[in-house]
């Protein structure tokens, strides 16, 4: 029997990618990392074979929905995927004053965009397999809570947020669950327990194994033994 796939989009410097990689290897996934720095994906891989962990790197600018599909095809030949989980964020810190149409026209490519061209690339393959899978999507709380100096993201962040909620009633009929850990606390290492990357990435388990709620806060720690 071939190891599920669980690929994961938006790898950067937090650590979380790495700490959601991590603790699904441990629960028996081949991890597919698709990112843009190929020095990160490159630093993040070779971390998780050390833990015997099988990683797979893939290059990906999710600024050019087209390519994303292509991306998925190749992800496709390493077994059956089973869990998609999107990380990536554009957040360049201007007022909305100061936001341009080019930069507002980047933000929604990466944080509203590209969460679609992944589903639509996603699904098809997980509708092959009767076993449970999901579509797992990294929230903020500025989808709620619009912040001045987070703007952009606010934006990306509330498009996304609705499109995950439609999306789960829409594939309520099939093995396919979509749904978000929405963050409410700094995503670093070396801080409060509760924001460590390690900590942070078992909402995401804990959301693949229960397929409740759609939209999981995380502010605390999670409890169970994962």
């Amino acid at each position: 029997m071939t190891q599920p796939v669980l690929a994961i989009v938006g790898v950067g410097n937090t650590g979380l990618a790495q700490a959601q990689a991590a603790l699904f290897g441990h629960h028996g996934f081949q991890i597919a990392l698709l990112s843009r720095d190929e020095v990160i994906l490159k630093n993040a891989a070779d971390d998780l074979q050390h833990q015997q962990i099988n990683a797979t790197i893939f290059s990906v600018d999710l600024t050019k929905p087209e390519t994303i599909a292509a991306t998925f095809e190749q992800v496709n030949q390493l077994g059956q995927l089973t869990a998609v989980i999107f990380n990536a964020t554009f957040r360049p810190g201007v007022k909305p004053r100061e936001m341009t149409a080019e930069l507002a026209t980047t933000g929604m490519l990466i944080g509203a965009v590209a969460p679609v061209a992944i589903a639509h690339a996603a699904i098809p393959a997980m509708l092959k397999t009767p076993e449970p899978t999901a579509l797992l999507f990294t929230n903020s709380i500025a989808a709620n809570k619009p912040s001045t100096n987070a703007a952009l993201q606010s934006m990306e962040k509330a498009a996304m947020k609705n499109f995950v909620t439609t999306l789960n009633a829409d594939l309520a009929d099939t093995n396919i669950f979509a749904g978000q850990v929405t963050i409410n606390t700094y995503v670093r290492s070396d801080h409060r327990a509760n924001q460590d990357p390690n900590n942070i990435a078992k909402a995401y388990y804990k959301l693949f194994k229960e397929r409740t709620p759609v939209d999981l806060p995380y502010h605390d720690l999670i409890e169970d033994d994962l």
